[in-house]
């Protein structure tokens, strides 16, 4: 079967378990696995690598080049400075102890092979990494030894169903070390009392300690957690203060705040493929399970990486038993929320799950945002012909055409009914009540500035205004007599009148922090003015004029 071909007409990754998969620079990156197809297990291509892209949940793959390594599960696979690393693993030919670096960052996607120096661990899969101060650490795994690397240790147990003459499999507890600034191997010596022999366990780096928890070694399935000193090489068990999940392996630990690790799926010590997720804090030592919207969606052997605020993202794995029913391979992504959200992104949340709310908003801040544009290039157009002396006269004949008391002004465009408003000495916050008010300022949907006394509805002077309505350059004459509505489409409407259009500013939109009181004649009622009403540029075709609520 052509993989390719296949699936990448959809672009979406496909199913797959024991592969390995890491979050760097805003995309999730999957390589490698296997898949059932019929009654065979089939290694995925090793020649591609798969991006999710975060923020738009768009696949794209790439074709990797270079010291490409042979299909596998089962690697460990990590992350630093840009590149992703694999170790280990199981392929045709058995386990490997092979290590291979690709830069995902670079966008070539070429593979090398890692020559090292030193020894490196045994031929393994299923092990666990942490990285920690430039260096790979990694931990425990399941694999071959000879009879020679045997010794009198507790580090390795022998998987007694499995044996070749002098070849040994089973489960170990080393750490070993990777230095990829010398390309060495080296084995620590550990303190205190180490985790048993295990392999498909979970893994967590917080702070300067690597965190084990459950895994499976013979036929028990474990639901302990140890942390290793990665500056001190010193063990110890943390005992939790409160009931703990399940035994299981097969499962994924995730460092998601200081203090804080996120325990999701595996398989049970009966067999059951899961789908509760725990949250388990250091310091208090207590266990809290947390409520998910994937409750039907059991893993194991899947992936977890840490995405923006502590968003933790599952991939792949398979929903079954794959100890007696391997056809459940998932290609899903889930995302678990394990913090509360920021309100910045509790609202691009929002407006995510509703573009159609602020469709017309974002439509009119386009278009606003397009005719000052072409009103900047008209003028640059225009003072690229003027000598100096004349281009700071017209500076200032616009900025005399603003009102005293509405704050400094300069005219941004050609056109006369468009204004750029700056803070001027009132400057009264959104938040400051009409009490606390120095003055009551009424000014046209914009910033409320100026600190002068007198009347709600402002005077302005009629050699400040086009017979239009609009602001014009100092010395023109003006006629008017009522404030009149207004919209921004009159900016794209030349000199031709426009009324408010109630689609234009959206006022039945959600409410915003600011309400205004429209006022015209004996007519008040109350409105919500949309953000985009309050920015700092203003199309002043017609003067609409607001006071504070």
């Amino acid at each position: 079967m052509d993989f390719a071909t296949d699936y990448t007409a959809g672009l979406v990754a496909r199913e797959r378990s024991g592969h390995t998969a890491l979050v760097e620079g805003g995309f999730l990156y999957v390589w490698g696995g296997y898949v059932s197809i019929g009654d065979d297990e089939v290694f995925l291509p090793n020649d591609e690598i798969w991006l999710y892209d975060i923020e738009s949940g768009v696949w794209e793959t790439h074709v990797m080049r270079g010291e490409v390594p042979p299909p596998m599960s089962g690697m460990c696979g990590s992350c630093l400075n840009g590149e992703m690393y694999i170790f280990g693993g199981c392929n045709e030919d058995g386990h490997t102890n092979q290590l291979y670096k690709v830069n995902v960052l670079d966008g070539e996607y070429t593979w090398k092979k890692v020559n090292s120096r030193g020894s490196p661990p045994t031929p393994r899969d299923k092990q666990s990494c942490w990285v920690y101060k430039g260096r790979l650490i990694y931990f425990g795994g399941y694999g071959h030894k000879h009879l020679r690397q045997l010794d009198n240790s507790r580090s390795f147990v022998m998987d007694e169903a499995l044996w070749v003459e002098e070849v040994f499999w089973g489960w170990n507890n080393e750490v070993h070390v990777f230095n990829p600034s010398t390309a060495s191997w080296s084995d620590p010596h550990t303190h205190g009392v180490a985790p048993a022999p295990r392999a498909a366990h979970a893994g967590a780096t917080l702070g300067s300690r690597g965190y084990v928890c459950g895994g499976r070694v013979m036929e028990a399935r474990m639901s302990d957690i140890h942390c290793l000193d990665l500056e001190s090489w010193t063990w110890t068990e943390v005992r939790p203060m409160s009931p703990i999940p399940r035994g299981r392996s097969w499962h994924t630990l995730t460092a998601v705040s200081d203090s804080a690790l996120f325990l999701f799926g595996g398989i049970s010590i009966d067999c059951a493929p899961l789908s509760d997720g725990w949250i388990f804090d250091i310091e208090t030592k207590l266990w809290r399970e947390l409520e998910h919207p994937h409750k039907d969606k059991p893993r194991l052997w899947h992936t977890a990486s840490l995405g923006r605020d502590s968003d933790v993202i599952v991939f792949g794995g398979s929903r079954d038993d794959i100890l007696l029913v391997d056809k459940g391979h998932c290609n899903d992504a889930l995302v678990f929320q394990t913090q509360p959200y920021t309100l910045l992104r509790s609202c691009e949340d929002y407006i995510g799950r509703n573009p159609e709310v602020l469709q017309d908003q974002l439509l009119h801040t386009d278009a606003a945002v397009d005719c000052e544009e072409n009103f900047n290039e008209e003028e640059e157009n225009d003072i690229s012909h003027q000598s100096p002396d004349n281009v700071e006269d017209e500076k200032s004949k616009a900025a005399s055409a603003v009102p005293s008391d509405l704050g400094s002004g300069v005219q941004t465009g050609t056109c006369s009914h468009e204004v750029e408003l700056r803070p001027g000495p009132c400057s009264v916050p959104w938040s400051t009540s009409a009490q606390e008010q120095p003055s009551q300022c009424s000014l046209p949907l914009g910033e409320v500035t100026g600190d002068q006394g007198g009347e709600v509805l402002r005077e302005i002077k009629e050699s400040q205004l086009s017979p239009s309505g609009g602001l014009s350059p100092a010395g023109e004459g003006g006629d008017c007599t009522e404030p009149e509505k207004f919209s921004r489409a009159a900016c794209e409407a030349g000199n031709e009148r426009a009324e408010l259009d109630e689609d234009d500013l959206d006022l039945d939109s959600e409410p915003l922090p600011v309400a205004l009181r429209e006022v015209n004649g004996d007519d008040v009622r109350d409105r919500v003015i949309s953000d985009h009403a309050t920015s700092a540029a203003f199309t002043f075709q017609n003067v609409l004029l607001y006071e504070l609520d």
